[in-house]
């Protein structure tokens, strides 16, 4: 169909729609699920670095995909946008693709998981938004690719906003290329068979875990070089654009215990992301200490679109704007109950654990974590003293809720966490080493709790959300939040 001198109707309305500034860029935002800031090393990411700005100390304010990715599109912390744990909608906030899509721009994405998609209010803004369950990144990138539209300069050629999400580097690491590892393969199989229970190898239950971390580290880059390898095609598939890499969080590989899992604490490891812009606007070949966090992306993409940028979010613009003197984080709950390290374990209206060493108080009875580990004989009867201590625990500290919070500056990290007793016990951390925690009796540490303390960042307020569908049930099992 064509309308008034003789051009297509979608040229048409396109001009009478809005139009964005003048040169306004196509953007490529290119997140890559659990991937670790320390693993860089590809020639596709040395070129955007040296053409671009790289933020080695960028970081998450909530280590869980949908919280994480709602913080970056929205420019909100977690307390503003209202989503706290996978899954969970986001509740309050604007998205990057609504002011994009405002101001003439052709919105697309491709999601690799169905806890960051339309179910969770992560398309508002998208003209097309395509979803597809944990797809190899080559498979991603040719989905992508199929929705640009062919390159035509001209005054009607409207730019493109693409954002892909990656799944690749997420446990199970399985790549189809790279070394053999055989002692990670397998037990990266056994898990994708469930032949092997999620939280014993999070927890390095029978060491098997730990045994495997060498193969790991292996297998883990090799599953990021497929997703450097398709933001590489991509990036040759737009016009000059702005380029953004980063991650929703990282990855424990042992890290403060934890092995091949995200999200219960608030280590470097989890809350460390990779952070790399390059194109139009962008400082070329500048390494950049700021502490910048995922919700200053929105600002910082808004303003090189030669747009607007909102008031009254929590980002801010990460050229524009002075950096921030400290960053926070909250740490996302213990999904599995077998997780003895965390205070509270298990998600609300399922099995759920209280754990205080060496117990765990379930929703089906009391069992002693180090001689039980996967909580097979119910003690309750025996120690009814016990039981009623870990009940006064969990009326302290709901199901959760009982989560780690830091704050950190450029020398040290304030960690809180939640106390059996109530209230939280302050930690303080070195942050150019993470494991290290400073001597309760040394000097520094009152001057970092005094100096910290008042940024701590507040967690959750209210009850849990309620339980998941069926559906979102069947994507959390699939990433191995359920059993």
């Amino acid at each position: 169909m064509r309308a008034g001198l003789g051009l297509p109707l979608g040229l048409v309305l396109a001009a009478c729609g809005p139009r964005p500034p003048a040169g306004a860029p196509d953007i490529l935002l290119l997140t890559v699920d659990t991937l670790r800031a320390d693993t860089l090393d590809h020639s596709v990411v040395h070129e955007l670095t040296a053409r671009g700005t790289h933020f080695p100390e960028a970081s998450t304010p909530l280590p869980r995909t949908t919280p994480a990715l709602a913080s970056l599109h929205t420019g909100l912390l977690p307390g503003g946008h209202g989503s706290w744990e996978v899954g969970e909608r986001v509740q309050q906030g604007r998205l990057l693709a609504e002011d994009l899509a405002a101001a003439g721009y052709r919105t697309l994405a491709v999601s690799g998981s169905r806890v960051a998609g339309p179910r969770q209010g992560l398309d508002a803004g998208f003209e097309d938004f395509r979803v597809r369950n944990d797809p190899r990144a080559g498979r991603a990138a040719d989905l992508a690719l199929e929705l640009l539209p062919g390159w035509r300069p001209g005054p009607l050629r409207r730019p493109i906003f693409l954002w892909v999400h990656l799944t690749d580097p997420h446990f199970p690491y399985l790549p189809e290329a790279g070394p053999e590892a055989p002692l990670c393969r397998s037990l990266g199989e056994a898990a994708d068979r469930k032949e092997i229970d999620r939280a014993a190898v999070f927890s390095d239950r029978g060491g098997r875990s730990s045994a495997a971390l060498d193969d790991c580290r292996l297998l883990y880059p090799s599953e990021a070089a497929a997703s450097f390898e398709a933001l590489g095609r991509m990036v040759e598939a737009l016009h000059d654009p702005v380029v953004v890499l980063t991650s929703d969080h990282g990855e424990a590989l042992g890290d403060w215990g934890l092995f091949y899992e995200h999200g219960p604490d608030v280590s470097a490891a989890n809350v460390g992301v990779p952070l790399v812009l390059a194109g139009p606007g962008v400082p070329e070949g500048l390494v950049d200490p700021r502490l910048g966090q995922l919700q200053d992306l929105r600002p910082t993409i808004l303003r090189l679109a030669g747009l607007e940028v909102p008031e009254g979010i929590d980002g801010v613009d990460l050229f524009e704007d002075p950096p921030r003197d400290v960053a926070t984080a909250v740490s996302a709950s213990a999904l599995h109950p077998e997780l003895p390290g965390y205070l509270r374990s298990g998600r609300a209206g399922k099995r759920s654990c209280t754990n205080v060493a060496p117990w765990a108080l379930c929703t089906d009875g009391l069992f002693h974590a180090w001689d039980d580990p996967e909580h097979e004989r119910d003690l309750s009867a025996a120690r009814p003293d016990v039981v009623a201590e870990l009940e006064a625990v969990a009326a302290r500290w709901p199901v959760e809720r009982a989560r780690q919070l830091a704050v950190w500056d450029a020398e040290h990290k304030l960690v809180a966490h939640p106390s059996p007793e109530g209230g939280y016990r302050l930690e303080v951390r070195l942050r150019d080493a993470d494991e290290t925690v400073v001597a309760p009796d040394a000097p520094v540490h009152a001057e970092v709790i005094t100096r910290l303390g008042p940024h701590l960042p507040a967690p959750p307020e209210g009850a849990p959300a309620p339980p998941a569908s069926d559906q979102e049930e069947e994507a959390l099992r699939e990433l191995g939040y359920l059993e």
